[in-house]
């Protein structure tokens, strides 16, 4: 005679499997330094180093005082924009390109 798993235990087992399926992303504060150039695509303008991406913030707060970002060309989409505190520069996002 085979055995079958108790339901209460196939139920824990789903709970289980859903929770860490379901966890959410998390983005990343990014804050741009422009120290390099102003290309907004150019990871080591930002800090932590790296493009802020879709699910992180495009932040402007008092480390910035290098270059005006630059879109370019290239399209970026970015979770949010947040001036921070005291921002160092004014902000003028340059380029032909969308941000969303």
């Amino acid at each position: 005679m085979k055995r079958y798993p108790s339901a209460g235990f196939t139920w824990a087992v789903t709970l289980v499997l859903l929770f860490f399926a379901s966890r959410p992303v998390f983005g990343t504060d990014k804050s741009w330094v422009g120290n390099h150039n102003i290309a907004w695509s150019f990871g080591s303008n930002w800090s932590p180093s790296g493009v802020p991406g879709a699910t992180d913030n495009a932040v402007f707060d008092s480390s910035f005082s290098g270059f005006l970002p630059s879109l370019g060309t290239t399209p970026e989409t970015v979770g949010g924009i947040w001036m921070s505190g005291t921002v160092g520069a004014n902000i003028t996002i340059n380029g032909t390109a969308v941000l969303t």
